[in-house]
């Protein structure tokens, strides 16, 4: 997890890029790291680093800047994705009485958190693994529309709106489906899913890893052992003079 010197360090990064209406803030780039630190194949610093600086890396920073920088950022994500091999990383926040800072705080995090998971999309998609249990489908399906629909409300208006109103009582038993707050209700049960959500979507990174290892095994195993050579020896110690 973060300690206070990431943290500090982090802050450090958000400062000197310094474009806050184009890049993360501190709260959204530690929700990103930990997205890409618990994808369960490897990111390259090409794939993620201009998504920090909003550009290619160091076209807005000073060479000097940019290498530091850089620097930061790649060891807070090793530490984190060795928390993520240790089961270690876990969701950061005490959701209990949260403040309205803290949960501006939040929000900006799983807006960050969404970003890291959208450069693996298929990896989330429940319709990419076939054999995986109905049950675990609809978890993950589930945790990533808890995930949508606090990052981008919108995306997920059109399916509670199409859902029969029988599924939402069962989903949402204490909601009043008629009341002009339904919306903020909505949010507030998304809310309190997330703790949830985001283990489950560790876990299926886990099931990921070792299901990407079961079949490079499978793999090394059907392959044909190299032929030998037919090299036909002639004793010459039996040959006649």
């Amino acid at each position: 997890m973060l300690t206070e010197k990431d943290k500090k360090s982090l802050k450090a990064v958000v400062d000197t890029i310094g474009k806050p209406e184009e890049n993360f803030s501190l709260n959204e780039l530690t929700g990103f790291l930990f997205g890409i630190a618990m994808t369960p194949e490897p990111l390259l610093p090409s794939q993620w680093l201009p998504i920090v600086f909003g550009s290619e890396p160091g076209s807005n920073l000073v060479s000097g800047k940019l290498s530091e920088t850089v620097k930061t950022l790649t060891a807070v994500y090793n530490r984190l994705v060795a928390s993520f091999h240790d089961n270690t990383l876990t969701f950061p926040f005490a959701m209990a009485n949260l403040t309205q800072t803290e949960l501006e705080t939040l929000y900006e995090w799983v807006s960050g958190f969404d970003e890291a998971l959208l450069l693996r999309e298929e990896i989330w998609d429940p319709q990419t693994f076939p054999q995986m249990e109905k049950s675990k489908k609809q978890e993950l399906f589930h945790s990533m529309m808890t995930i949508q629909g606090l990052a981008d409300p919108s995306e997920v208006e059109d399916y509670f709106h199409d859902l029969p109103e029988q599924v939402l009582r069962m989903a949402f038993p204490d909601m009043d489906l008629y009341n002009d707050d339904q919306q903020f209700q909505l949010q507030m049960f998304l809310l309190s899913a997330l703790p949830l959500a985001v283990q489950t979507l560790l876990e299926h990174a886990r099931y990921v890893e070792r299901y990407n290892e079961d079949i490079k095994s499978k793999a090394l195993a059907t392959k044909s052992p190299a032929k030998k050579n037919n090299i036909i020896r002639v004793d010459f110690s039996r040959t006649s003079k």
